[in-house]
């Protein structure tokens, strides 16, 4: 069902049926946490949420504007923790002239390393 939406086929899709158990922190700036975010989509360790699917296609978002938010973002801010202690980012970008958006992703890992999950994307109020 992503695909249609070009969603790469190799994303990690099982977010929603996976717990946690976490015991570490990050503790990152705003760039790095940006460039964590890139290099987990470039690696494909990508879980996106149906929640984020659901936006998009409300929105009329796809794929290449995630990754146009990701390759040339205008700014990204810390949220807090999830309910499971995981940090969340908002980072935001445009994805064409005077359109903006933004989207939530968790930093997470898994049994391999690094990871992100995809929780929402929406346009941004200039």
């Amino acid at each position: 069902m992503l695909a249609r939406f070009g969603i790469p086929k190799r994303t990690n899709q099982s977010a929603l049926s996976r717990r946690y158990t976490l015991g570490y922190t990050f503790d990152v700036t705003p760039s790095r946490a940006i460039a964590l975010i890139r290099e987990c989509l470039d690696q494909g360790r990508v879980k996106v949420h149906r929640h984020f699917v659901e936006r998009m296609v409300e929105r009329g978002l796809f794929w290449p504007d995630v990754l146009a938010i990701v390759e040339h973002p205008n700014g990204a801010r810390c949220d807090g923790v999830d309910s499971l202690g995981r940090p969340r980012w908002l980072v935001r970008g445009d994805i064409a002239p005077g359109l903006s958006a933004e989207f939530l992703a968790v930093l997470d890992r898994d049994e391999q390393g690094r990871m992100i999950a995809l929780i929402t994307i929406y346009f941004e109020d200039r």
